[in-house]
């Protein structure tokens, strides 16, 4: 409630915190994978994490998102191009058929979807998915 009112303030009072700022704002996925040196540069930058997000809603959307693109590591994402979308993280998620503000959920027909991606996870699985294609999709990564 108070974060709400917060915002509504700051909005009335057209708040701006990066209006003279030239740093451009990457968002994504909360769920990341990041290598040990990635982690140790995220570590050593706290300070300015802090400055950045500190009152930031859904920061955990945004951070390694934009410190990364910030960073001498943004030559090592597997799919930088697509960093504002859900495909970034590796994960397969279908935002587009889902319902009520869920992801899709995956059916035994999408076979032939999960078999061909290049996304190392997927979200949600029916619970009725079959073992056999379950087994066929582990046959597929090795």
């Amino acid at each position: 409630m108070l974060e709400h009112c917060l915002l509504a303030l700051q909005l009335v009072f057209r708040v701006n915190r990066l209006k003279n700022s030239k740093l451009k704002i990457y968002y994504g996925s909360q769920w990341f994978s990041i290598t040990n040196n990635f982690a140790h540069y995220v570590i050593n930058n706290e300070n300015l994490i802090q400055k950045l997000f500190r009152f930031t809603s859904c920061s955990d959307e945004l951070v390694m998102q934009t410190l990364i693109m910030k960073s001498p590591y943004k030559d090592n994402l597997y799919i930088k191009e697509r960093i504002n979308t859900t495909e970034s993280n590796m994960r397969l998620i279908d935002w587009s058929r889902g319902e009520n503000g869920s992801p899709y959920v995956w059916k035994n027909e999408d076979y032939n979807t999960l078999k061909t991606t290049t996304c190392l996870f997927a979200r949600k699985f029916d619970s009725n998915f079959s073992r056999e294609y379950e087994l066929k999709l582990v046959k597929t990564l090795f």
